[in-house]
């Protein structure tokens, strides 16, 4: 049978599992049980928050950016913010990035990617000419 903490007795083991995060950890893949078209791996990141990814290239990349974030070299990670694409009041479509942040103030949307699909490059136009935001590949 499992042992069961007290409230208190989970703060403190939360408090630590905060602040025993270090750069030598690494992201943890998960099984999948239905295989990606692009062969890529739901992986969990290691981190000041743990949360599922849709690559291991993404979920490393989200530890870098919270440790950029720790060292307070970028500011407001978001992680799979969505933009509404509309013209002339109309929703067209809606845009999902893998991360949004401030670099110096200046805002940066950024998508992980490994292959470029016809309607990422789409939606990566529509995003400069609607919302004048330009989106980091990495």
């Amino acid at each position: 049978m499992a042992e069961s903490m007290t409230n208190a007795e989970l703060r403190k083991a939360q408090r630590g599992a905060r602040t025993a995060f270090s750069a030598t950890k690494t992201a943890r893949p998960i099984p999948n049980p239905s295989p990606n078209k692009y062969n890529a791996v739901k992986t969990t990141c290691v981190g000041r928050e743990t949360h599922l990814h849709d690559s291991q290239r993404e979920a490393r990349r989200c530890e870098e950016l919270q440790l950029m974030v720790k060292a307070g070299i970028i500011t407001e990670l978001t992680n799979q913010p969505v933009f509404d694409l509309v013209i002339n009041g109309q929703k067209v479509c809606a845009y999902r990035g893998d991360f949004r942040y401030r670099d110096r103030g200046v805002l940066v949307v950024e998508d992980v990617k490994g292959h470029a699909t016809a309607l990422y490059r789409l939606k990566k136009k529509l995003m400069k000419a609607l919302l004048e935001i330009e989106i980091l590949e990495t």
